[in-house]
């Protein structure tokens, strides 16, 4: 019984040491979830190292979450420089349109109106209106640009002269007697007291006679009016723009004779576009009624004109088409 008992207690003591001894070898439950809970620590401290490194491979949760944070972190560094990039382009292209870059307009501190370009600065042959010291709009001109006196300027006509208002009533015939004694060095038309007379041709004023009344019948026999009559009335006289129509080496002028009064504001040097009034149909002088006397003299560069003489021009071969 007692050797039983020994054998016993034996066994027991062999086994405990099995135990045992395999406890070194294999931990037990409890051992090996702290083991567990150990590696994920140490997850998070490795992937710490790698996102330092620039890893994105970390062995726990907690690693990747610092490899995202991260990628996180350099893409908002990114944007910011591609934001202050921006920035910088813009106040670059910006800096371009400073007022000190850009040019004036043409029109500042002109009075509101019409301007030939060269007044301006600009092409000579431009028409620019003007408003509130801005550019309104910009007109070439065919013919050129014409500086005038009515307050704004205009392209310049065709050079060619309009015919006068009013009815035919004698023809020109210089050089040559006609009934009625003299010569006739124009073309008269007949219109009504007052009509308004428009300039012929763009041009300047170059003479102005006024303050004559009607002497018909002063003369005496046939002929109508005195010597004095026919030499005094009233009358305007233009220098056309462009010359002779028909030669623009010649110069050209444009007298309307008989007139009852000139049109307010004209007077000698003022610049006249073509159909502007210029005066009005009267009776002054040597007329047997209200009427306009039209004359044209065609005279070389610079010479002085003279009406009443064979030098005169025929009117009507000098009429716009």
């Amino acid at each position: 019984m007692a050797r039983f008992l020994r054998l016993l207690l034996g066994a027991a003591g062999l086994a405990a040491c099995v135990s045992a001894c395999s406890g070194s070898e294999e931990p037990s439950p409890a051992v090996s979830g702290g083991a567990a809970g150990a590696s994920g620590s140490s997850g998070a401290a490795g992937s710490a190292g790698e996102a330092e490194l620039g890893g994105a491979a970390g062995a726990s949760g907690s690693g990747a979450g610092g490899s995202a944070g991260a990628e996180a972190d350099a893409g908002s560094d990114d944007a910011t420089t591609d934001v202050a990039l921006d920035a910088s382009v813009d106040v670059e292209e910006g800096g371009s349109d400073a007022p000190g870059d850009v040019a004036p307009d043409p029109c500042e501190g002109k009075a509101d109106g019409a301007y030939c370009g060269g007044a301006l600065g600009v092409s000579s042959s431009k028409l620019v209106t003007c408003e509130a010291d801005q550019t309104l709009s910009t007109k070439s001109c065919a013919n050129g640009c014409l500086q005038t006196s009515i307050g704004s300027d205009v392209c310049k006509s065709a050079c060619c002269l309009a015919k006068p208002p009013g009815s035919f009533v004698r023809g020109y015939n210089a050089c040559s007697s006609y009934s009625g004694g003299g010569e006739h060095y124009g073309i008269d038309y007949s219109s009504a007291l007052g009509t308004k007379i428009p300039a012929g041709m763009d041009g300047t004023v170059v003479k102005v006679v006024t303050g004559y009344g009607n002497c018909w019948g002063s003369g005496s026999g046939s002929i109508a009016c005195s010597t004095s009559c026919m030499a005094h009335y009233n009358m305007i006289r233009l220098k056309a723009a462009c010359g002779d129509p028909d030669n623009s080496k010649r110069d050209f002028y444009v007298e309307y004779a008989h007139v009852s009064k000139i049109a307010t504001g004209i007077k000698v040097g003022s610049v006249v576009k073509k159909g502007q009034t210029i005066a009005y149909v009267g009776e002054s002088g040597c007329a047997s009624g209200p009427h306009i006397h039209f004359e044209t003299m065609s005279v070389a560069k610079g010479a002085a004109p003279t009406v009443h003489t064979c030098g005169s021009v025929d009117p009507k071969t000098r009429y716009c088409p």
